[in-house]
């Protein structure tokens, strides 16, 4: 037997740090400035196993085949050597993956609209009020003086 109750929240959450979807990345040979999935209609994609961005590429109806990896150097690795179309997945584990240098002939599509967006915030318990407020207010500073956007761009998340 099963007890459903709602679930309560143990921790508060600060102000974002960082946004991001997903990130949506092809061949650098494809210049196309692809914005939306109808955009890709009849291109074969790619996307990591047990990520939110599986079904919603599935059931779009956009696509002839949604390959599934198990890994996202896998996808990126088919789509540098031109076997994949296009790949989806976080946008900033594939921005970071893409500045090492590994995969040059992959490009990220800088003008995509993500399908799945959720937001990056740093946790405290709910009896950390006073610890809640110190860090939104450091955050508030870092993002006003221009540091967080310095630290988002180091790690090429942010141009």
């Amino acid at each position: 037997m099963y007890i459903t109750e709602p679930r309560k929240q143990v921790i508060d959450f600060s102000d974002p740090i960082y946004t991001y979807g997903d990130g949506l990345f092809v061949p650098k040979a494809d210049t196309k400035e692809y914005k939306t999935l109808e955009d890709l209609k009849g291109l074969t994609v790619g996307a990591q196993v047990g990520t939110a961005y599986v079904e919603p590429l599935q059931k779009s109806g956009f696509f002839p085949e949604v390959k599934i990896y198990e890994t996202l150097p896998d996808i990126i690795r088919d789509v540098n050597a031109g076997r994949l179309k296009a790949g989806f997945a976080d946008y900033p584990i594939v921005a970071y993956n893409l500045q090492q240098g590994r995969f040059p002939d992959v490009r990220l599509v800088s003008g995509y609209k993500p399908m799945v967006v959720g937001s990056v915030g740093i946790g405290v318990r709910k009896s950390d009020q006073e610890l809640l407020k110190k860090i939104n207010a450091s955050l508030a500073k870092i993002k006003a003086d221009g540091t967080l956007k310095q630290i988002l761009a180091k790690w090429g998340l942010q141009d």
